[in-house]
């Protein structure tokens, strides 16, 4: 079977919060609170894909949480993660395997030129590739 692809860069299109709301983003992924606090996260990794699994080495992971009223804190550890991949025709499905991302119950699915990104009662995410 051919080693099916994901390469690319994606425009997030909008986020659906579980009461509905719809949120535009732009390449970061920032919200606030009610309070007027806000959590920021910037994210890079390596990853490898096969028909069978998916491969992510994260790069660094900062996170600024003052909703939680952590602060910023940056992740270096360069930690590698897998998870299983399913094939459906031309779609591609896997969880995000990284802890952080398992935490919320990431799922991701490449269909052609769309992303959709799900965590659970907390956000879908309706991406699309960019020409």
């Amino acid at each position: 079977m051919a080693t099916p692809s994901i390469e690319g860069t994606y425009r997030l299109v909008r986020r659906e919060l579980p009461d509905g709301t719809v949120q535009h983003r732009s390449y970061s992924v920032v919200w606030t609170d009610d309070q007027g606090r806000f959590y920021s996260e910037c994210y890079a990794a390596r990853y490898t894909l096969s028909d069978r699994e998916y491969t992510e080495t994260a790069e660094y992971l900062i996170i600024d949480n003052q909703i939680d009223g952590k602060g910023i804190s940056y992740d270096l550890a360069n930690t590698t993660a897998k998870a299983p991949v399913t094939l459906d025709g031309t779609r591609i499905r896997f969880a995000l395997p990284q802890a952080f991302e398992r935490a919320l119950s990431i799922t991701v699915e490449f269909a052609g030129d769309e992303l959709v990104a799900k965590g659970e009662g907390q956000f879908v995410d309706y991406w699309h590739k960019v020409p």
